[in-house]
């Protein structure tokens, strides 16, 4: 089962409730989706932000949420006030008062519903259908912030037309917080597990670079396309193209192979009583 991640959320007192409904509500198989929107969503919140906490389930379990006891799921803080709105068959709204003065927009919708289009921060998806159209609502404003400050220090890199054996650190460390980002901001888990596969490989997590001393201007070619491939996984994600990231990303996993001069050993084919050695074929879709 996909696993709940609340690791990204920003460090405010409301979030420890959060945390607490999402945990509560998480084991409950009918719910397919948990994620949070406003101001806590696009790095805006403060302490008085309020929370605005979403959550998605299959249709024929859409009902029995329009009438929800939700105090369990609070507790211990009480429920001090609430009030329900529905919009339609498949969405309701229960605007709730907390205890302690937390306020929660307690938003329940059927996936058969598109996602409000809003900055957001999924904390867990068991459908990849509906993971990737969270992804097309587009992600909060301070991950494409981050995700600029990677492709600035990138392009710093490659903007003197050569590679330095001092940069092999800088851009491993780049590069690993970009993939961070991608796979903690994005909401798809299509794109999660590409980048959790790709880590698996020995050597090929996103931070293990190791360069090729002897064919330094090779490194920067292969490694300046994928690079150039950072910039297109941004662009798409800054205009809701869930499926293209996913795409994207997965292409982007055979760059590791290159980076890290992962080559064919050169293989000895006996025949004729000749013996040829068959030249290395290296890997050079980055």
């Amino acid at each position: 089962m996909p696993g709940l991640d609340v690791s990204h959320l920003p460090d405010l007192p409301q979030c420890e409730t959060l945390i607490r409904v999402a945990s509560n509500l998480w084991p409950d198989p009918s719910v397919v989706a948990l994620w949070i929107g406003g101001s806590l969503a696009s790095g805006a919140g403060d302490l008085l932000s309020d929370v605005d906490f979403r959550v998605a389930v299959a249709p024929e379990d859409f009902s029995p949420w329009c009438s929800a006891q939700l105090d369990q799921i609070f507790s211990p803080l009480a429920l001090v006030g609430q009030t329900v709105m529905t919009f339609g068959e498949d969405t309701v709204l229960h605007h709730l008062i907390l205890s302690n003065g937390d306020i929660f927009d307690f938003f329940v919708q059927s996936t058969a519903r598109q996602p409000t289009s809003e900055p957001l921060l999924v904390l867990g998806c068991r459908s990849a259908e509906f993971a990737r159209m969270l992804a097309e609502q587009g992600p909060p404003r301070r991950l494409i912030q981050l995700l600029h400050e990677c492709q600035r220090e990138g392009d710093d890199i490659f903007a003197k037309g050569h590679l330095l054996t001092s940069d092999e650190a800088r851009y491993g460390e780049m590069n690993k917080q970009f993939h961070k980002l991608i796979v903690e901001g994005a909401g798809s888990r299509v794109i999660a597990d590409a980048i959790e596969r790709n880590g698996r490989i020995p050597f090929a997590a996103a931070h293990a670079i190791a360069f090729d001393k002897v064919d330094l201007p090779g490194m920067y070619k292969s490694l300046s396309h994928a690079h150039r491939q950072h910039h297109a996984i941004v662009d798409a994600l800054e205009n809701g193209e869930g499926t293209r990231v996913a795409a994207l990303m997965y292409e982007h996993a055979y760059g590791t192979k290159a980076s890290i001069n992962m080559v064919r050993k050169p293989l000895a084919v006996t025949s004729d009583d000749k013996t040829h050695v068959r030249e290395p074929a290296k890997y050079s879709n980055p």
